[in-house]
């Protein structure tokens, strides 16, 4: 919070300063739990960012993360054209999906000089033990039936190459080995028949 163009005398002390600031993240942190237990109706949750950015396309943004596509695509759904504190929801699929990249450094060490209008996100950080509570209480979806039917055609598959492969391989064991009794046998049978020829002849009695 700054206090622009105000006289110093009239500024409130560190003291009132410091109080301000808890009741303003107390509001913050009731803000996140009840945002967080409405979301997580529909899917296990990932991540809850909150914008503090003042920018036209970020003002009031709230980024909800879940594990499984399909989870977000019904809470958008779900969500879309209902009103809190009086304004309505606009939801929509984020474009942004790697916070780590689009989050304001400057601004979580408490150095950005661009201030609200910053063009990265202004993530505004919940208490943390709050914040291991809610999600440390989610339970993780169970594999479901389709994946699991997917697991088992696949496995399924994989032993039905694998005999593939063996009865090859077998078959071809099979054929070395006529074919090398085959050509075992050829050489005595020429080698007899040439003894034959190569015999003289018998001698004619008078």
């Amino acid at each position: 919070v700054q206090f622009l163009n105000v006289p110093d005398h009239q500024k409130p002390g560190e003291r009132e300063m410091k109080e301000f600031r808890a009741k303003v993240q107390e509001g913050f942190n009731a803000f996140y739990e009840e945002i967080f237990k409405e979301v997580a109706k529909f899917g296990y949750l990932e991540a809850i960012h909150v914008s503090e950015n003042l920018g036209d396309h970020m003002v009031g943004n709230v980024f909800i993360q879940y594990s499984d596509e399909k989870d977000a695509a019904d809470a958008m759904e779900a969500l879309q054209g209902r009103y809190y504190s009086g304004q309505p929801l606009v939801i929509e699929f984020s474009p942004v999906t790697d916070f780590h990249k689009a989050r304001c450094r400057q601004y979580d060490e408490g150095v950005c000089a661009r201030g609200g209008f910053c063009n990265y996100v202004h993530i505004r950080p919940p208490d943390r033990d709050m914040v291991r509570e809610l999600f440390g209480g989610q339970e993780r979806p169970a594999e479901s039936s389709s994946d699991s039917s997917s697991s088992d055609e696949e496995e399924d598959r994989s032993r039905r190459r694998r005999r593939s492969r063996s009865r090859s391989n077998s078959r071809g064991r099979h054929r070395d080995r006529r074919s090398h009794r085959s050509k075992s046998k050829s050489p005595e049978k020429k080698d007899d028949k040439t003894a034959q020829q190569a015999a003289p002849p018998a001698p004619v009695p008078n």
